[in-house]
């Protein structure tokens, strides 16, 4: 069986619809519309959100709560995820990668460590068996700090790992 992929970069460059703050492209209300039981009708906070420019790589506050079983809950930081194709055509959620500051040493592929650095005041894990897409209104604030690109390829091969991708 062949798989095949189509680039999310191509859907972003889609026409763009609308004026102002309703300013979107075309794509994102079908991927909208596909992806949720609401209907695509007007953007809300959200837009004011993506003016703060939310990149791949960079970890922000996200209220978590609430939580279930063993998801993480409370405020916390995430790491973005997603890829930027859809951040920049204003997806309404963000696939996310949680932080604890709850280290644990030698737990590769299931954790990763992320040191303390510009506005992320404590040494942190990735928690990255719990990667989870968040509603875009749970981010609080950001960026806190941004993986370098060496990181966040550490991190793509840690989740292609724990999702068995890296057999394929």
């Amino acid at each position: 069986m062949t798989l095949k992929i189509r680039s999310l970069s191509k859907l972003a460059s889609v026409r763009e619809v609308g004026e102002g703050s309703e300013r979107r492209t075309a794509v994102y209300t079908g991927v909208h519309e596909d992806s949720s039981t609401e209907p695509t009708n007007k953007l809300s906070a959200e837009v004011e959100l993506r003016k703060r420019s939310i990149k791949q790589g960079q970890i922000w506050l996200a209220n978590l709560n609430p939580s279930r079983g063993t998801e993480p809950g409370k405020t916390r930081p995430v790491l973005i995820f997603q890829d930027q194709a859809l951040l920049d055509i204003l997806h309404p959620s963000t696939l996310i990668i949680p932080l604890t500051t709850q280290l644990i040493d030698n737990a590769h592929p299931l954790r990763i460590r992320v040191e303390a650095q510009d506005d992320l005041k404590q040494g942190s894990d990735l928690l990255i068996d719990q990667i989870g897409a968040i509603d875009n209104k749970r981010l609080i604030t950001g960026p806190l700090t941004s993986l370098s690109k060496e990181q966040l390829k550490e991190v793509f091969y840690a989740v292609a790992e724990v999702i068995g991708m890296n057999e394929v």
